[in-house]
């Protein structure tokens, strides 16, 4: 998962996504085989985070399981919602989400809700 990783941070660097907001350091998070990913829903970001995964996906064996894959919108509009399932379909879910059945919710430092992917789309 490393290699995932390190393309995301390459493609953040490089300027070739949108940039979210300035609270959010990480835009991936990986456990085991199972990835979270913070995007913008603007197409270009979509098209190159499909087409990142699809290639590590060809280098590794290791592909998406869209009956799994679970869409968290934050602040998006329902045309931004729909533009995200044209690239990943899968099953809508309400943030925060329920991971491992416990429910996941990023907070600041000093305790309260974070600020992690609150962009406007």
């Amino acid at each position: 998962m490393e290699a995932l990783n390190a393309m995301f941070r390459a493609a953040d660097r490089g300027g070739l996504l949108t940039c979210l907001d300035d609270k959010a350091k990480v835009r991936s998070f990986f456990y085991a085989d199972d990835v979270v990913i913070f995007l913008s829903p603007k197409q270009q970001d979509l098209v190159l985070a499909r087409g990142i995964l699809e290639i590590f996906g060809q280098a590794t064996g290791l592909r998406i399981n869209d009956n799994k894959c679970l869409i968290s919108p934050v602040h998006c509009d329902l045309e931004n919602t729909s533009t995200l399932l044209q690239f990943f379909p899968g099953k809508l879910a309400p943030f925060p989400i329920m991971y491992l059945g416990i429910p996941r919710r990023w907070q600041t430092e000093e305790g309260g809700p974070s600020t992690v992917g609150r962009q406007s789309c």
